[in-house]
């Protein structure tokens, strides 16, 4: 007995292996001819792949974006963690909640997130935007981005190391940036 998959009805066009993705297909029972039997074939029957529940993502860190600076930003959305098999995946956006934070919302080219911060002129205002993820065999993700207006960017100092040294009132002598 040989199993042929289609995604028609009339069988016309079969699956090269059987189906793995979510989605409707058609599978038919063969019986090749024999010396002491004529070849036969059942009907196609129906069946369903559903997708399976919405996995866990984590949202991304929250975008900080500094008073008075107007600056474009980009998100690679493939890092947010699907499971292997989820399949082709498309993204989409919803408008953010306080529209005011952007010169240009955020929107969707390919796999990327893109968005200008406004010149704000107030820390402390925020606005949130939710990103869908569509797959082939999960239901549909929402994704919550964050994003505030701070009133200064943190500076991160590294790499600085002072020589062992006895206190004796002088000033040190360091090395880094």
């Amino acid at each position: 007995v040989k199993f042929v998959y289609s995604k028609n009805s009339d069988m016309g066009s079969s699956l090269s292996a059987p189906p793995q993705n979510a989605g409707s297909y058609y599978v038919q029972a063969r019986i090749s001819e024999t010396n002491n039997t004529h070849a036969v074939q059942s009907a196609a029957v129906g069946f369903t792949i559903t997708k399976a529940s919405a996995p866990a993502v984590a949202d991304p860190d929250k975008f900080s974006m500094m008073i008075g600076l107007e600056k474009g930003y980009e998100f690679d959305l493939t890092t947010l963690t699907m499971p292997t098999d989820a399949g082709t995946k498309t993204y989409s956006v919803a408008e953010p909640s306080d529209t005011s934070l952007f010169k240009l919302v955020p929107t969707i080219n390919g796999n990327t997130l893109r968005f200008t911060s406004a010149n704000a002129a107030a820390a402390g205002k925020t606005a949130t935007a939710l990103v869908t993820i569509s797959s082939d065999n999960y239901a549909d993700v929402t994704v919550t981005f964050n994003f505030e207006i701070i009133d200064k960017a943190p500076v991160v100092i590294s790499g600085v190391s002072v020589a062992s040294k006895a206190y004796d009132g002088a000033v040190a002598a360091y090395t880094g940036t």
